[in-house]
């Protein structure tokens, strides 16, 4: 990853680099994402969609970041988790507990039904 593409703070951008980007490897890093990714149904072709519809989600850990994100879509009811990071591969970006779970409670407190709740976040995130 070219460290100058990433957004960065004025402060970083007088150490002239981002201290944030990193260079990434396709065994260590992205293979074990793309073979998460198929596990959950995703073709190559989707990941490859995937990818070059949002580029950071090369960056994502598959155990740390997304498969958390992953089960707790499961929890509250999305069946076809696949069909919302098709979608909607920024829902990989969240964190469960300062993100998603924030704003499934404000929906839930919102009387929105579960079916609602699946479609705003398969469509909306």
């Amino acid at each position: 990853m070219n460290p100058n593409s990433m957004f960065f703070s004025e402060k970083e951008r007088k150490r002239a680099g981002n201290s944030r980007a990193r260079l990434l490897d396709i065994e260590s890093d992205i293979a074990p994402l793309v073979a998460y990714l198929e596990t959950l149904g995703l073709t190559k072709e989707d990941v490859g969609a995937i990818v070059q519809g949002h580029p950071a989600v090369l960056c994502y850990d598959a155990e740390a970041q997304v498969r958390p994100v992953v089960e707790y879509l499961g929890e509250i009811g999305i069946v076809d988790v696949a069909r919302v990071i098709r979608g909607r591969p920024s829902v990989l970006a969240l964190d469960v507990e300062d993100n998603l779970k924030r704003i499934v409670g404000w929906l839930r407190d919102n009387d929105y039904t579960d079916e609602q709740i699946a479609e705003y976040i398969a469509t909306s995130l």
